[in-house]
């Protein structure tokens, strides 16, 4: 069986097996150490650290048997894991970085994707114009009496400086709450006194629209 050496005296030497018994035993042949693994007989004497009239000693000895068994598995844990997972300190930090400035942008293009207006506007009867006044920005529409219902929208900067630099997204919405269609306008540049002009067709049945603005002052 299996024993590690725990002690070594002239002709003998003290083995701790497998299941935990002290024995004595002979050195074998060659040089040996304490801590070496060496291969005993299934039969022999255990050994009583009573003899020696102290009771530490087994602890020491078991404390130290353990603390091998911990080093030799941590260097060959660590020696398995560098093989196949190297570390490099350098290439830790970069993707520290990385991940750092993803993150950023994600909050970034996050708060820039945030409305910064929006309201259910109704769809009103022929020619009644009707204005909302968003920041500075007023947004006017009115439904244009034609052989098809035509939506009509004025935008414009009514602001002293401040420029904007955005877009109003428009949802037509069904009588059941449905969106139909969506417009897109891009306001790049917009600075004060600029006007924006549309015309979109709508159905009958668009009951009312969401006006969605996105976008900043500067």
């Amino acid at each position: 069986m299996k024993a590690i050496i725990m002690e070594i005296n002239k002709k003998h030497c003290v083995v701790m097996t497998e299941d935990g018994q002290f024995l004595n035993n002979r050195i074998p042949d060659g040089f040996i150490e304490i801590g070496d693994e060496i291969i005993i007989e299934e039969k022999r004497n255990k050994f009583s650290y009573s003899n020696y009239g102290t009771t530490w000693i087994r602890g020491f000895a078991i404390g130290f048997a353990v603390l091998v068994v911990l080093v030799m598995g941590s260097i060959f844990s660590y020696r398995f894991l560098k093989q196949y997972f190297p570390i490099n300190q350098s290439q830790t930090v970069a993707a520290a970085k990385v991940l750092e400035s993803e993150l950023a942008s994600e909050k970034d293009e996050s708060i820039a994707q945030s409305p910064l207006f929006e309201k259910v506007l109704l769809l009103k009867k022929f020619n009644v114009l009707t204005e909302e006044n968003i920041n500075g920005i007023l947004f006017s529409y009115q439904i244009l009496n034609t052989e098809q219902e035509i939506l009509q929208i004025k935008i414009e900067n009514k602001n002293d400086s401040l420029k904007f630099e955005g877009s109003i997204l428009l949802e037509m919405t069904l009588e059941d709450g449905s969106i139909k269609s969506q417009t897109m306008i891009e306001l790049p540049g917009f600075i004060p006194g600029k006007i924006r002009e549309e015309e979109i067709a709508i159905e009958n049945t668009i009951t009312n629209f969401k006006l969605i603005v996105y976008g900043s002052f500067n």
